[in-house]
Parts: structure tokens; C-alpha cells; sequence
């Protein structure tokens, strides 16, 4: 089984790729299974307690384990929940050792950095209302910009140090089609 790792700030695209890429692999005739960020992430969100991100990440990779797909995407992972509870590097490593069993890529969206906040005003357009109360929560708009370009420099950080194999996309323009074909040329 290889686990394909989307990862990436708010609004970069993550489950419209994973989306695409889900499909992609099953219309080849390839098994996949998407595990979408309500099952990774959003169940520890408001913790930051690494202990409580750790169990968490440990049941899923346990979870993962017992699956017979030649592919599981997952949207979001221990990348985002390292970043949000500023998790040691030891259980950081810890998580990784795990996820080596199952030939991870993580695959990386990247927003430009004069484009991010523009992108997190007009998402709160059509987003959940629950989202764009999280998103307010963060203050000011200026400030609401500068938490999440902080967020995606916590995240560029922690893909540096992690020792899974790793694909860094730039996702301003949204061509996310152009981006699995790149994804599925790497994994087949």
C-alpha cells in the first residue's frame, strides 16, 4: 500500500486534489481510499496538546494498516497536527517511523504568499459558517492573513525535517488537474 499525504494551508486546494486524484486512481482500475481531514484532522483541531494529536494520528495509522488499497489519500496528517500543537521532534519522528511502512508520499501544495490571504476572504464566501467562525476567530484581517502564511511556514518547515519522501507543488493558479497527472506519473 502506498499513503499519498495532502498537505497544505487552508484554501490551497488539498481536498479538491485529493478528489481528483481518488478518481483518477480508481477510473485506472487501481484501489484507493480517501480519508478526508473531518477523520485526520478535525477531531483534534482546537487541542494543543501533542499528546492528544499523537493518539489520534496513531489510531488512524492503525486504522490504515488493516486496509487492503493499493492507495490511501489522506487530507491532511501528522503535518498539520505537528503544526498546530507545535509537536516535539521525537514523537514527530515517532509518527514517520510508523508511516514508512506504507510507502508515503506527501505531496505539498503551496500558496504564494501575497495571494494566501486574498484566498482565505474569498473562501469564507462559500465556506461553512462553523469555518469562517474559525477563521474570524484569528482577529483582524491582517492578522487572519498573518496566521495563516505563519501556518504555512510551520508546515514548509516540518516538511524539511521530515524523512518521508515529498513533492512540493505550487497551487496558486488552481491548476490541480496538472498537478495529479504529476502525482500519478510519480506513484505508477
Amino acid at each position: 500500500m502506498k499513503l499519498l499525504i495532502i498537505e497544505g494551508t487552508s484554501t490551497s486546494g488539498k481536498t479538491t486534489l485529493a478528489n481528483i486524484l481518488d478518481k483518477k486512481l480508481n477510473v485506472s482500475g487501481r484501489s484507493s481510499r480517501l480519508v478526508r481531514e473531518d477523520k485526520t484532522l478535525m477531531p483534534v483541531l482546537k487541542s494543543d496538546d501533542p499528546a492528544v494529536h499523537v493518539e489520534h494520528i496513531e489510531k488512524i495509522i492503525a486504522s490504515i494498516s488493516k486496509e487492503d488499497y493499493e492507495f490511501v489519500i489522506t487530507d491532511r496528517f501528522h503535518l498539520t497536527s505537528a503544526a498546530v500543537c507545535n509537536m516535539p521532534e521525537s514523537d514527530f519522528s515517532k509518527i514517520e517511523d510508523s508511516l514508512l511502512n506504507f510507502d508515503p508520499l506527501i505531496v505539498f501544495l503551496e500558496i504564494d504568499s501575497d495571494k494566501l490571504g486574498s484566498r482565505i476572504f474569498e473562501a469564507m464566501k462559500h465556506r461553512d459558517p462553523s469555518w469562517n467562525e474559525h477563521v474570524t476567530s484569528k482577529g483582524t484581517k491582517e492578522e487572519i492573513t498573518s496566521w495563516y502564511l505563519k501556518t504555512q511556514e510551520k508546515l514548509l518547515s516540518r516538511i524539511d525535517t521530515s524523512r518521508l519522501k515529498h513533492l512540493k507543488f505550487n497551487a496558486t493558479d488552481s491548476n490541480y488537474e496538472k498537478i495529479a497527472k504529476e502525482i500519478i506519473k510519480e506513484i505508477i
